[in-house]
């Protein structure tokens, strides 16, 4: 994977210049901040849509399960892609975290305020 990621800066990289070469600057410093907001739109928004349609199609306690595994799965992935291992505090947090979303139980009226009809949903 870092490989790849290597070549494809490099490649952005190498265009970059030469459409210095060959293009006015403004044309150059536009293609520079359009593609820093794709990538900023990308890499925050599709996620936030992501989340959006989870909440409104799964039920209320399967979200908050998995909420708390995304930082787990990035521990993971940090750990092995780069190689940055998490201390021990780190690991206790993440699990404290983990534990308190799954055994917390909230009462009925909390979750269901004006008889929503969606009580028939786990608890």
């Amino acid at each position: 994977m870092l490989p790849g990621f290597g070549i494809c800066l490099a490649a952005i990289n190498i265009s970059f210049y030469l459409a210095l070469k060959r293009l006015p600057m403004s044309r150059v410093a536009a293609m520079e901040v359009l593609g820093t907001i794709g990538v900023g739109a990308r890499s925050s928004i599709i996620p936030y849509i992501c989340d959006q349609l989870a909440m409104s199609r799964l039920p209320r306690w399967t979200f908050a399960v998995l909420l708390p595994l995304l930082p787990a799965t990035v521990t993971i992935i940090a750990a092995f892609v780069l190689a940055q291992m998490p201390s021990i505090r780190d690991l206790f947090a993440m699990a404290l975290v983990m534990i308190g979303v799954v055994v917390h139980r909230p009462a009925a009226a909390a979750l269901f305020p004006g008889g929503s009809g969606r009580s028939s949903e786990p608890l």
